[in-house]
């Protein structure tokens, strides 16, 4: 359900850039089955534009909800 890379939408950070409004992922974007901005109507982009590579969402080292030594 939810995506190994990040997806995004390059209007809403635009949009929110000029506006001086706090840039940020929401959540909605993680969900993989989410394909389009729901308030741009485009597609969410996958890849870097500069290198055309994914950007992964989690290292391998994250742990959620549990502290970074947890055995859990």
């Amino acid at each position: 359900l939810i995506r190994n890379s990040a997806a995004w939408c390059p209007y809403c950070y635009q949009e929110w850039s000029k506006q001086n409004k706090p840039i940020y992922m929401p959540l909605i974007w993680d969900i993989d089955a989410v394909e389009i901005c729901i308030h741009h109507h485009i597609k969410l982009r996958k890849k870097c534009p500069h290198c055309k590579q994914s950007m992964d969402i989690f290292s391998a080292n994250v742990n959620p909800g549990g502290s970074e030594h947890s055995s859990v």
